[in-house]
């Protein structure tokens, strides 16, 4: 039997304590509002008796007097017939070897399946919390489920290959392996897959698994090596820092922790294109009010490629306006019609404070790599 120690036993702790203060015996408080209070028991469900696993205990403990005042907080683990305990100890919150946070009351302890002797069964579980003057929480109760099985662990990555820059000739044979393991063997790998994340974007623009049947670039069948080869070129068409992501799921659907990996992909970078600009020629400056500018931008390597497109005004008497560069939208406001379309907008607002004159309006675009556009220039005229 494992005893509770707290500098002295608090399953042997004194009820009662002596303060001499003018001669008087002075009882300890003793109320309800005096004793610690616990709260938040998390257990396991089920232990497996083939797995040698430590499981995690955690408990809330809270005390009216502070926390300084919570002498311990343990458990018992009893038989199935609520006999004899079969293991007690004591909880920690002191932020080492698996307690998170020191002192944040939230106790803590492992526990291994020993305490059930290879016994399968339904094991209750009693948790409390005892203060200084030996005033004991209400005493959670719940019960664990020992089992006669092994327990499932998830795959897990070792290691992975793959080149950490392509090129436009590379791209059009890339080759990446992975080496992979199981705790319950490498027949439970079930699937091991990649996704691929072109620069600034949210979303893959590759998706693909990978094999371990000894084809298609893998060397051997069955070994634990997952490897995957293919032609990429039309699917990584930005140049820049690219992001892959790997991870393995077992047969009972438990997913590995991801592995997240960097290369760059070196190809030629074309600008974008501005073309099919709508603007007035004239517009007053006494009735027209607002007017709405639009133009088309492509990019070679895609539309997520535009980092923006803008224009700059020239105002009539040469000086540019104080607001360049006014950057135009592509994603359904300020006067543009259909988000993504690749026709960015902007309603342009006048008024009768804006000189009349010759305006000249510059259009550019730019994209990921700062690779700039040719600009386009439009004259508006405004009047009176």
């Amino acid at each position: 039997m494992i005893r509770i120690h707290t500098g002295l036993c608090l399953l042997c702790i004194a009820l009662t304590s002596v303060i001499c203060m003018r001669c008087e015996v002075i009882q300890p408080l003793k109320s309800d509002d005096a004793a610690p209070e616990i709260s938040g028991l998390t257990i396991p469900e089920t232990l497996y008796l083939r797995s040698e696993a430590l499981y995690s205990i955690r408990v809330r403990a809270m005390d009216p007097q502070g926390p300084d005042d919570i002498a311990a907080v343990a458990y018992r683990v009893l038989a199935e017939d609520g006999g004899e305990p079969l293991l007690e100890s004591e909880m920690r919150d002191d932020g080492r070897d698996g307690d998170i946070v020191p002192r944040d009351g939230v106790f803590f302890d492992t526990l291994s399946v020993s305490f059930a002797g290879r016994r399968p069964g339904q094991y209750p579980i009693e948790v409390f919390a005892v203060d200084g003057s030996g005033n004991t929480s209400t005493t959670l109760i719940d019960t664990m489920v020992v089992v006669d099985a092994e327990m499932n662990l998830p795959p897990f990555i070792v290691s992975a290959v793959l080149e950490d820059t392509l090129t436009s000739s590379t791209l059009e044979d890339v080759f990446i392996s992975l080496d992979v393991g199981d705790p319950q063997g490498l027949a439970d790998i079930d699937s091991v897959s990649l996704q691929i994340y072109a620069p600034f974007s949210p979303s893959p623009a590759f998706v693909a698994g990978l094999s371990d049947d000894g084809i298609d670039g893998d060397v051997a069948a069955g070994d634990g090596t997952f490897s995957f080869r293919e032609d990429l070129s039309d699917s990584l068409t930005r140049a820049g820092d690219h992001a892959i992501r790997f991870q393995a799921t077992d047969r009972g659907g438990l997913a590995s922790e991801a592995v997240v990996m960097g290369f760059y992909v070196k190809i030629i970078n074309d600008p974008p294109v501005l073309s099919d600009l709508t603007a007035p020629d004239t517009v007053s400056r006494s009735s027209t009010g607002s007017f709405l500018l639009a133009v088309r931008a492509d990019d070679p390597q895609g539309l997520d490629d535009i980092a923006g497109v803008f224009f700059n005004t020239t105002k009539p008497d040469g000086n540019p306006s104080s607001g360049n560069p006014f950057q135009m939208k592509d994603d359904g406001s300020d006067g543009d019609a259909v988000p993504g379309d690749g026709i960015f907008s902007l309603m342009v607002t006048i008024t009768p404070q804006n000189d009349t004159g010759a305006y000249r309006f510059d259009f550019f675009a730019k994209d990921r790599l700062e690779a700039f556009s040719d600009t386009l220039t439009h004259t508006i005229t405004v009047i009176e």
